[in-house]
This record gives structure tokens, C-alpha cells and sequence, in this order.
């Protein structure tokens, strides 16, 4: 049982922790190490980060060069943040939408010179039928916010729905399966028990007196996302000793039409691959 997380425990607030964390950040001028991220997990594990590294640039790494030179036309940036990508690709002259569901980093996007962007899911987005999108962006591990298996399916087909035709999606996650720590063996092992897919993680990000809600996601190998799609699939993988590994995918969503109606399916969630040394 997830332990309470309201404003009348003894615990922390309920609150946009994670956009108050980068709101302090940039009134602060980005000043690396004064401030930490803090994400719990459901079984009580703590995991910290500098917040910094949501606002920075170049350099790449090369899985994240890679994957951001197969960008081209209009823009979707999953889960964008402080705006880090969305502001990269808006240089490069490509037309970029920021979507988060928080309006504190859309706000954090704007004030750093977003010039579109999106409060809100990506299913809230489909509803208001935006023109096409050529290019849909999860980085930053954000093939994460699938959560589950079935949310999966509908996440992905709310993509579809607002592809172009050969639009691609372009997005990292995490394999579950390669670590060594035994806090992730035991929380996958836990999950399996639960009949819950291995990699879904429950968390929270905490922030001062502030805490999120706890939300899920989805950490799962690259074949997996053939369960919430069809056609082949591939990855590149970055392996970690220590944490699961970082996986980068690249894939194409292909219109199809119903003989009912207008729909767009994704044929394949992950197409190429790609292994960077």
C-alpha cells in the first residue's frame, strides 16, 4: 500500500514539487549543486539528482545526438520540462510544441522563449485536433509516462492520431532487467509478484515541504513496446552497472485508414535499430 501523501498528513504537501524544483533553479541562475532533486519510490528508496541538468544544452551525448539529428518538422516534445530540447530544436528552425501536464514548466518553457506550447497530455492535446505533427519527441526517459501496458495503447494511439504521414516517434526509457543493485531486482521481483510488468515504478518527486502525487512509469526492454504496437523493433542501449540501462528508440507511425472511420495506428513503435559505441 502506498503510504498517504495529502495536506493532512504529517507528510510532505501535495503540490507541483517538481515545477516549484525548477522554478527555484532558474531564479537562482542555474547554479549547479544548490539545489537537489529528490524522487522517492514506492518502497521507500530515495534517489537524488541536481534539477540543473533539466535546463542544460550541448553537450550530447551520443545516443542523444543521434536522436535528435532524425528530428525534422513539426515537433511534439513529450514531457518537456524547463524546455531543454524544445529550445534546441526551436534554434535549429524546427516548429516545436512543449507539452507537460504541469503548468510550471510550461511556464518555465515560455520564459525561456518557447514559443508554443501545451498544458496538458498528449490524449488532451489529440482532443483539441491540432494540425500534424512530424515529429514526436519522449526524452529524457519520458517513453516512461506509457506507465502501463494499456495506458500504452492508448498513449501511442493518441500519437497516431495526431501523425503526419511518416512521422516518427523519437524517445529513451529504461531496461529494467540490466542492473545489478538489488533495490531494483527486489522492486522488480516485488512487481512480478503483484502481477504488476516488472519495470512499472511507482514515485513521487519531492521538493522543500512540497511532494508530487505518486504517479507511474513504465521502465521495460525496447521488445516490449511490440506488445502495445505491431512490426519489428530495435533500440540502442547504454549499459549501467549500477541503474538500469538507458534506451533510446526510434521509431515510424504510419496513417492508416478504417473503413469506418478516419484512424491512425501505429504500426511500429520501434523500427531501428541503432547501437552506439
Amino acid at each position: 500500500m502506498l503510504p498517504a501523501a495529502d495536506d493532512a498528513s504529517p507528510g510532505p504537501a501535495l503540490g507541483d514539487a517538481f515545477g516549484l524544483l525548477l522554478l527555484d533553479c532558474l531564479q537562482a541562475g542555474l547554479d549547479p549543486g544548490r539545489f537537489t532533486q529528490i524522487v522517492e519510490r514506492s518502497d521507500r528508496l530515495i534517489q537524488l539528482g541536481d534539477p540543473v541538468r533539466y535546463f542544460a544544452c550541448e553537450p550530447w551525448s551520443d545516443q542523444e545526438a543521434f536522436a535528435l539529428s532524425r528530428a525534422n518538422g513539426k515537433v511534439l516534445d513529450v514531457g518537456a520540462g524547463a524546455g531543454r530540447l524544445s529550445l534546441y530544436l526551436q534554434a535549429r528552425g524546427l516548429e516545436v510544441v512543449a507539452l507537460d501536464v504541469s503548468p510550471l514548466p510550461i511556464e518555465i518553457c515560455r520564459r525561456r522563449g518557447a514559443g508554443q506550447v501545451f498544458v496538458g497530455s498528449a490524449e488532451d492535446l489529440a482532443a483539441s485536433a491540432p494540425s500534424p505533427f512530424d515529429t514526436f519527441l519522449l526524452a529524457g526517459g519520458n517513453l516512461g509516462l506509457m506507465r502501463d501496458s494499456q495506458s500504452a495503447r492508448v498513449f501511442l494511439d493518441a500519437l497516431a492520431s495526431m501523425a503526419a504521414p511518416g512521422a516518427v516517434v523519437i524517445g529513451s526509457g529504461r531496461d529494467p532487467y540490466q542492473t545489478e543493485d538489488p533495490d531494483h531486482l527486489n522492486y522488480n521481483a516485488a512487481n512480478r509478484a503483484r502481477g504488476r510488468m516488472a519495470g512499472q515504478v511507482t514515485i513521487r518527486v519531492r521538493h522543500r515541504r512540497w511532494a508530487t502525487d505518486w504517479f507511474d512509469l513504465l521502465f521495460t526492454r525496447s521488445r516490449s513496446w511490440k506488445d502495445s504496437s505491431t512490426g519489428q523493433h530495435g533500440s540502442s542501449k547504454r549499459r549501467c552497472r549500477k541503474a538500469p540501462a538507458t534506451t533510446w528508440c526510434y521509431g515510424r507511425v504510419n496513417a492508416k485508414r478504417a473503413p469506418s472511420a478516419r484512424t491512425r495506428r501505429v504500426e511500429s513503435a520501434i523500427i531501428r535499430k541503432r547501437r552506439l559505441r
